[in-house]
């Protein structure tokens, strides 16, 4: 029997993470919340009070957002939960309402992506606003809800088509090891089972068939369907070898796979 699984990246709400619990029940709660500000932990444990209150039998799974690369990590998160809940046959519900607008959006580009695994994503409209209280009503109505902004924070705008399981593979493999050569990259593939690179020979090859094999991986990111301008390549070197980067399009599509693991390192300017 499937479970009734909800994904919610949290921030300064209660109302809008517990009480959709209650509409569309569940048995299992995944909340991603960032560790940056004492308040979170406060409405992290509201909501867990609150979903206990309900029913004690829910089980509720916290898992840390990195502050200073949210969007980032939230993408990544949010698509291994789905992708892992969806394996078990589970009904997976996103919620993304009752955290941060970066995480929101997060949440809804990997739900689009896994369109066919995720069964809901829902929107909690609240009944109202609080305002804070120290405010006059003519603060209020002249900035509304904020003051602002101090800083402009760029969003990507992500294709939610999945690429084909091969590509896919091959964004997981760059994320993790930038900078790969062509023939490694095939090998890779190969290592994974993943066609057409079954079929590529072991041991050294010849000319001929080293630019057969390497033309064959750069194919799999021109295919048809495929999104363009996931990777970028080097000048070759002396002995004609070219290097694969993922360009930021293709960072976020491999987060959005599920496959990666965690964040890798920031690169230093």
């Amino acid at each position: 029997m499937s479970d009734i699984v909800h994904i919610i990246p949290l921030g300064w709400e209660v109302d809008r993470a517990v009480e959709p619990v209650q509409m569309r029940r569940a048995h299992r709660v995944h909340i991603l919340s960032r560790m940056d500000d004492t308040r979170n932990a406060h409405f992290r444990s509201a909501v867990q009070d609150g979903i206990s209150k309900y029913d004690s039998t829910i089980r509720v799974h916290e898992h840390p957002l990195d502050a200073k690369r949210e969007f980032e990590d939230a993408l990544l998160q949010i698509s291994r939960l789905i992708l892992r809940e969806a394996r078990g046959g589970h009904r997976i519900l996103v919620n993304m309402s009752a955290g941060s607008k970066i995480s929101g959006t997060a949440a809804m580009y990997a739900a689009l992506y896994h369109r066919s695994r995720v069964s809901e994503v829902y929107y909690a409209r609240p009944s109202r606003y609080f305002v804070d209280s120290a405010r006059d009503d003519a603060t209020f109505f002249a900035h509304g809800l904020s003051e602002g902004p101090h800083q402009l924070v760029e969003m990507p705008t992500l294709a939610t088509v999945p690429p084909t399981p091969t590509v896919a593979r091959a964004l997981t493999i760059l994320y993790n090891n930038p900078g790969m050569r062509l023939l490694e990259l095939g090998k890779a593939l190969k290592k994974a089972g993943l066609e057409p690179f079954t079929h590529l020979p072991n041991g050294e090859l010849d000319r001929k068939e080293t630019t057969r094999w390497r033309n064959k991986v750069r194919r799999i990111f021109s295919a048809r369907g495929t999104v363009p301008g996931l990777v970028s390549y080097s000048e070759p070197d002396a002995e004609r070898r070219v290097r694969l980067y993922l360009t930021k399009p293709g960072e976020h599509q491999a987060l959005l796979t599920g496959y990666v693991e965690q964040l890798r390192a920031e690169s230093k300017p």
